[in-house]
Formats: structure tokens, C-alpha cells, sequence
């Protein structure tokens, strides 16, 4: 490979690595959702003229630099709220392998330490993290992309449903403690229409939740189908 074509891989790799790894990972997983809940306090503890101030200082690239970055540490937070509560889950409570996957007596012979487990394993982040470590190794390229976009999916739905949830909560506590903000000027204006807002807040929060579980059992179904047919065809 010429010099400028090793310069072109290396370049579209540098644009893979950053597209996968920022703008699918931690944009929509984790600033977004974290975005989302930072303009909700803003609208619920400034009022107009405040507000405008805030906007106008996003003029500022070092601000924007602040704004993603709070933004980002608060996606964090939202996901460690979510892990310890159980309100997200990256992996199913249990898995039934010989009704669903049979394969059974292939990852027994890769994790002795099942030998005496029932089929229906209940799983936890140590066995979870074997599985998956597994798949890395023995997926191919394909395979592993196609996870990553589940992930991807899976992460962004869950700390979604969740940031949501908690600028709901908040709209509602401005409603309860009012003050002079733009959301409670907004609430005395438009109390009908924010009825039906709820509604509809309510309705996607539901629904992201319902993504968040659904990607985390095609993640689940796409990997063991994947690893048994690697394990069972090792040579292709």
C-alpha cells in the first residue's frame, strides 16, 4: 500500500474510531440524555431575561465546551442512578440456554465453573462479562459491529427513558413550588396544553424503557446466536 493510501485507511479509521466511540457512545448515550435534564433546570430556575443571558453565552465556544461537558457528567450520573436501581440492565436476569440457544454443552466446556448449573443460569456482571468477552474474541467484524449498534441503542434509550423522567419530575416540582421561571410563566398560560404534554412525555418515556429492554434482548439473542455458530463452525 502507497504512502497516501496508508494515510487515507488511517484517517477513515481515526473517523470510524471517533464516530463509534463520541458521536454514537457518548453524544447520544450519554450528553444528550444529559443535555435534556440541564435545559430543564435552566427553564425551570430562570426566568426570560435570565434565560436569554444563558443563551447568548452559548455564543461562546468555552461555553459550549462547559455545556457539553456538564452535559456528559450528568449522562453519567443518570446511567449510575439507573445501574444500582436496576432501572437499567444491560443483560437479561436469567437465560434459559437449552430451550433457546442450545448450546449448552459448548460454553460449559468454556466455563467449567457452570459444569454444575442449572440451564436456566442466572446471570450477573462476572458471567455476563466471560459471554462477552468471549463473543470479542471469536465475532467477526460484522458481528461485532451489528452489537455495537444495539449497545449503542440500548445505552442511549436507557439513559433517555431515565433523564426524561427526572426533567418530568422537575417540571412537576416548578409546578408544585412555582416561581418566576419561563416553564411556570409558560404553565399559567398553557395549563390545557401542558396536560396533553404530559401525556405524550409520559407515553415516550414508556416506550424508550420498552426500547431499552427490547435492544437488551436482541443484543442478548444476536450474540449467543453468533457464538453458536462460531463455536459449532470454527474453521469459517
Amino acid at each position: 500500500m502507497s504512502d497516501n493510501g496508508k494515510i487515507t485507511q488511517e484517517l477513515a479509521n481515526l473517523f470510524d474510531s471517533f464516530y463509534k466511540r463520541f458521536v454514537l457512545l457518548d453524544l447520544f448515550g450519554k450528553i444528550t440524555p444529559g443535555a435534556i435534564f440541564l435545559l430543564t433546570v435552566a427553564i425551570t430556575v430562570f426566568n426570560p431575561k435570565e434565560f436569554s443571558v444563558f443563551v447568548n453565552y452559548l455564543k461562546e465556544i468555552f461555553i459550549w465546551i462547559i455545556f457539553i461537558s456538564i452535559s456528559w457528567l450528568i449522562g453519567f450520573a443518570i446511567q449510575g442512578f439507573g445501574e444500582q436501581l436496576k432501572f437499567i440492565r444491560y443483560y437479561p436476569k436469567a437465560v434459559d440456554f437449552k430451550k433457546d440457544f442450545n448450546w449448552v454443552k459448548e460454553i460449559k466446556k468454556l466455563f467449567p465453573e457452570l459444569e454444575n448449573e442449572e440451564d436456566i443460569l442466572e446471570m450477573d456482571d462476572k458471567k455476563w462479562h466471560k459471554i462477552y468477552i468471549l463473543f470479542r474474541n471469536i465475532a467477526t467484524p460484522s458481528q461485532q459491529e451489528n452489537v455495537s449498534r444495539l449497545v449503542v441503542i440500548k445505552e442511549a434509550c436507557g439513559n433517555g427513558y431515565l433523564a426524561i423522567a427526572f426533567s418530568y419530575l422537575l417540571l412537576l416540582g416548578n409546578i408544585v413550588y412555582p416561581n418566576d421561571s419561563i416553564f411556570s410563566n409558560f404553565v399559567k398560560d398553557n395549563g390545557n396544553f401542558f396536560i396533553m404534554l404530559s401525556i405524550l412525555i409520559i407515553v415516550f418515556v414508556i416506550f424508550l424503557y420498552l426500547m431499552h429492554r427490547s435492544q437488551r434482548n436482541k443484543q442478548w439473542s444476536y450474540m449467543s446466536t453468533s457464538l453458536e455458530y462460531c463455536l459449532k463452525n470454527p474453521n469459517k
